[in-house]
């Protein structure tokens, strides 16, 4: 026969159980956290480290209008900073990083106002990409091009369009990065493809670069196949012109 209190304890040893759990699971994040924290490089602007500059993007991007006050950070920090931002960029998250997310929302509100508050993957990648697109940098263009060849798309994306404007702007394409753009216009997204088919476009053009065009001539995307025709036609007719960016 069970005992009348059975029923009782039975509930009171779950509950128990329940907050064990939590501060557990708490307290790994809050040490997951805090050796992600250690890992940031030390620089600092104004005397202020980098990741402090790295929040204030993270407030402002997302919000209409401040993408002024970004691009004076992203030219504060200047082009040192620019292997940060490529860290930040390629930013995987750990099962303590997806945990502290999920679990934010349920902490009471004493500690979440005493923690940082979450960031996504896929925004603190983007911030850094807008970032990186803000600064004039070449220290980070051997990097950028192995990120050309990532199976993670949004990556290629967002290394193939960096390449593609520091092209445009100030930027040679060595026959490396010429490489990496001829590997995207075959494998990456549309997207990609499209920032591919421009950096190949810009001058100097490259003739080594005409089988992975002829290729794009069947490209579903018609941006992508009219891109490529026109620049064959500029590399066969010896009278290369720079391409606009549409």
């Amino acid at each position: 026969m069970n005992h009348p209190c059975d029923s009782d304890s039975r509930p009171r040893r779950n509950r128990r159980l329940r907050v064990i759990v939590s501060v557990t699971v708490f307290g790994l994040v809050c040490v997951g956290f805090v050796y992600h924290g250690l890992n940031v490089p030390r620089l600092s602007y104004e005397d202020k480290p980098i990741g402090y500059w790295e929040k204030q993007v993270l407030n402002l991007l997302p919000r209409g209008g401040r993408e002024a006050e970004v691009d004076a950070i992203a030219k504060k920090v200047g082009p040192e900073a620019t292997p940060y931002w490529l860290a930040r960029m390629q930013t995987k998250y750990s099962a303590m990083d997806r945990a502290y997310i999920r679990i934010w929302p349920a902490l009471p509100t004493r500690i979440r106002a005493a923690l940082p508050q979450p960031v996504s993957q896929r925004r603190r990648r983007n911030v850094a990409y807008y970032v990186l697109s803000k600064m004039n940098f070449t220290n980070g263009i051997p990097e950028l091009i192995e990120l050309s060849y990532s199976k993670d798309s949004e990556l290629q994306f967002y290394a193939v369009n960096l390449l593609s404007f520091r092209a445009y702007q100030f930027y040679y394409p060595s026959e490396e990065c010429i490489a990496g753009f001829c590997h995207a216009l075959r494998t990456g997204d549309l997207n990609t493809r499209q920032s591919a088919v421009f950096g190949l476009g810009i001058l100097p053009l490259h003739e080594e670069a005409l089988p992975a065009l002829e290729a794009a001539l069947n490209d579903p995307d018609q941006t992508v196949s009219r891109k490529a025709a026109e620049i064959i036609r500029q590399i066969r007719a010896g009278r290369p012109e720079k391409l606009k960016h549409n």
